[in-house]
């Protein structure tokens, strides 16, 4: 599938009435995502229809791996934010172990994962130390959350 494009595996699972996972939604048309009637809607003539139509998903584009921090920084907002996907489409619970927990070790002082993965204080440190600007869901709560050690880091 290497040589496929993303409307290529659309077009297949459209003809081959394959459904997705529910949270890529359902494969529409770009003028069935938009309610906009096209010239074939309306004269029925087959003049207009293309051979592959465009189609979307009506959910999320692409899930990726949900833990990785790869391209975080592009996430700026609610409508980009793989975290917020994961609350809105499949999980909030994974959502919250992702962004709670995390703490350093006493035998190194590395940060580890512990009841969570802790990317509140990885991604707020990168937003201190960085200039990232990286955004996440209930920002407050999970910095209310952060054990008193981490407070020194983000100083």
């Amino acid at each position: 599938m290497s040589f496929w494009f993303d409307s290529d595996v659309l077009a297949y699972l459209r003809l081959n009435d394959v459904q997705p996972c529910e949270v890529y939604g359902k494969i529409v048309t770009e003028d069935e995502l938009s309610g906009q009637m096209n010239f074939d809607d309306v004269f029925g003539t087959g003049v207009f229809d293309l051979e592959r139509p465009c189609l979307h998903t009506t959910g999320c584009d692409r899930t990726g791996c949900f833990a990785c921090g790869f391209g975080l920084h592009r996430e700026t907002t609610k409508d980009t934010s793989r975290i917020q996907n994961i609350i809105d489409y499949s999980n909030p619970k994974l959502a919250d172990w992702i962004l709670r927990g995390g703490h350093f070790r006493d035998s190194d002082g590395m940060w580890e994962p512990y009841r969570g993965l802790g990317y509140c204080f990885i991604m707020e440190w990168m937003n201190k130390h960085g200039n990232m600007h990286y955004w996440y869901p209930n920002r407050d709560y999970y910095l209310s959350q952060l054990p008193d050690e981490c407070w020194e880091y983000l100083k």
